[in-house]
């Protein structure tokens, strides 16, 4: 070998691992969209570096025309690849289907076929010629009229990739002007190289600079499109992002001296006096701010506080360490957000939210009320019932919106019988059974009276109801098993109880024993099993009785028990 050939040898074999090393890397590690389409771009100037290398290692014409449709792999792939990867990275690779791949790998893979065949039909390159005098030197084969095809489109493909690239860049020029930059000297490299190889005016007839180009400028590409990606993020990020925020964020030495502050800290620290701000960010957030002390590295902690000046502002504070490779806090990145407006809202939601319980609760106790006086036997019965309900309810683990559902309906299950006849509910003796019917009527009397009121739990279904039972017999619509509802599966075994455990107009209170007799003897066939058990265990461990209290409504009732809980 020549010392040109070795010179050759040694630069386009070195480009050829740094280019292969770089697609390694960008397909393992890069995860932007388009990077494994800009990995096999990388592969594909490796493997054209690669070939051309090793053109200059060997005198035989056919060993170097073997070479040259080795390269040819290289050279038609990658513009296919490139203006993949520019498809996905502008954020189009939805047009990117099958039928369309297969479109635009068409005339790539014809070239690459008519390159490996050419000796059958010089296509491609109409003759071979031998290096003139050192014949270590890369060939200057005269090219055929499917070469220039092939030159047409693919450099059709490299301006087409070029254009969607820089249009992005444009629209955020400031954000990403290196990588516009590097993609524009980037792709220039291979038109400028390739113009010169094909004119033969190249200043350096014996150096082989079109290989080389192509994958000089696929590692720019590849730069301009990772590394510089963060990097440039980063040098603007003060800029277009920090300044940019409505939140005050401080970044603090370990002796909680402001280092750095955006225009909403430098607003927030004019409330502040700076020389007192240690002691002044200890005395305000005292939990948060010792925080950078209390563990190793420190620790990430929120806290919301008031502000004791002339607007009573409050402030939400997030305090951040960060944190050196040894695990030490360098500094501390604090985050204040004026939350006054927000928490302002909140307790105005709150209190019309209170507002709206008390009126649900009230209406709720009418209904109870209005039932009750038609019927002596019924006054407290509702209530009962509802006390009962919510034992068992939570004796099963229900909790949050469903309790409170429950004993919102058990307060006026039988509202319906305001329209029964008064004198069927005071029979003294037992109902006939036209009487019995009618007054079976008042669980969807109940359901048509209540669903019109917007609840924000189920009730009007669950007082239709709550005279199911499990096996279809129920009514008023035969529902059977799970097609009941739970709240209505408990609230009928605890209406049961609290009906045989109280004295009616045709018999005396057969006693708690009794009603738990009966319910564990359909327990399965007519009554919920889990819920009989739960009722069982709520008497059985003799914590529960029948208050005498009255009625309140259940949203009264159970905003009474949270707020007994609470405490």
């Amino acid at each position: 070998m020549s010392h040109v050939a070795t010179l050759n040898f040694a630069l386009l074999f070195a480009t050829c691992l740094v280019t292969a090393a770089a697609g390694v890397f960008v397909w393992l590690r890069v995860r932007v969209p388009g990077a494994r389409a800009m990995a096999l771009l990388l592969f594909a100037c490796a493997l054209g570096s690669g070939a051309s290398a090793l053109e200059f290692t060997t005198a035989s014409l056919a060993a170097k025309e073997v070479l040259e449709k080795v390269l040819t792999v290289g050279d038609v792939s990658a513009p296919f690849f490139w203006f993949v990867f520019a498809l996905q990275f502008t954020g189009r690779g939805r047009y990117l289907t099958r039928g369309v791949l297969a479109l635009l790998a068409a005339i790539p893979l014809v070239s690459l076929g008519l390159a490996l065949s050419n000796d059958a039909h010089h296509l491609f390159w109409s003759s071979f010629p031998a290096p003139t005098g050192d014949p270590y030197l890369g060939v200057q084969p005269e090219f055929g009229a499917a070469f220039w095809v092939h030159v047409v489109y693919s450099y059709a493909l490299l301006a087409a990739g070029t254009v969607l690239l820089l249009w992005l860049f444009w629209r955020s020029w400031r954000l990403y002007r290196s990588q516009a930059l590097a993609l524009l000297i980037g792709v220039s490299i291979p038109w400028v190289a390739d113009a010169v190889y094909v004119s033969g005016s190249s200043p350096w007839p014996d150096f082989d600079v079109s290989s080389m180009s192509f994958s000089v400028g696929a590692l720019l590409v590849a730069l301009s499109l990772t590394r510089l990606r963060v990097g440039d993020v980063l040098a603007v990020s003060r800029e277009t992002i920090l300044d940019s925020l409505l939140d005050a964020v401080l970044v603090l030495d370990p002796d909680a001296k402001v280092l750095y502050s955006n225009p909403a800290g430098a607003g927030f620290l004019e409330r502040l006096d700076p020389e007192a701000l240690p002691e002044t960010l200890a005395r305000v957030w005292p939990r948060a701010f010792h925080a950078r002390t209390d563990e190793p590295g420190g620790v990430t902690e929120r806290a919301t506080v008031s502000w004791m000046d002339e607007d009573a502002s409050t402030f939400d504070l997030l305090l951040s360490p960060v944190v050196d490779g040894g695990g030490q806090a360098m500094a501390h990145v604090l985050v204040v957000r004026d939350v006054t407006e927000q928490r302002r809202v909140e307790e105005e939601l709150r209190s019309g939210g209170a507002r709206l319980e008390q009126a649900l609760g009230a209406t709720v106790q009418a209904l109870a009320a209005t039932v009750e006086s038609r019927d002596p036997y019924m006054v407290g019965h509702q209530r009962r019932v509802a006390s009962l309900a919510r034992a068992v309810a939570v004796e099963l683990g229900l909790d949050g919106d469903r309790l409170r559902g429950l004993c919102v309906a058990a307060e006026v299950h039988d509202v319906g019988k305001i329209q029964a006849p008064t004198e069927i509910l005071s029979v003294p003796g037992r109902l006939t059974g036209g009487e019995s019917a009618l007054l079976a009527e008042h669980a969807e009397a109940g359901y048509q009276i209540l669903k019109g009121i917007a609840f924000p739990w189920p009730v009007a279904r669950i007082v239709r109801q709550h005279h199911e039972k499990l096996d279809g017999s129920g009514y008023p619509l035969g529902l059977k098993g799970d097609d009941i509802l739970l709240e209505a599966r408990i609230l009928c075994i605890a209406d049961v109880v609290e009906a045989m455990t109280s004295d009616r107009p045709h018999r005396p209170a057969l006693g708690v024993s009794a009603a738990l007799a009966e319910v564990t003897l359909h327990r399965g066939r007519l009554f919920d099993p889990a819920a009989v058990d739960a009722c069982v265990r709520v008497f059985a461990r003799g914590d529960f009785a029948f208050s005498a209290a009255p009625s309140d409504g259940g949203v009264a009732q159970e905003t009474r028990h949270r707020a007994e809980a609470t405490a």
